[in-house]
């Protein structure tokens, strides 16, 4: 059951990791604009993520669920 969980959390962390497209040597608190609202994204770093998690976490959500 715990293992399941990781792997949904995994799964998770990737998409949303994904959808931020953060990189490792970017700046802090880079600057989105997003309807007139500006959006902080915290970098890898600030988030204690490492470049191999991130990886990992982002291969994981593109496998399809049902494999």
């Amino acid at each position: 059951m715990a293992e399941k969980i990781k792997l949904r959390a995994e799964r998770r962390a990737g998409g949303l990791l994904e959808e931020q497209n953060l990189k490792v040597g970017r700046p802090s608190l880079k600057k989105y604009y997003q309807a007139d609202t500006i959006i902080l994204t915290p970098t890898l770093k600030e988030q204690e993520i490492t470049h191999v998690q991130s990886s990992h976490w982002q291969h994981i959500a593109n496998i399809p669920e049902d494999i």
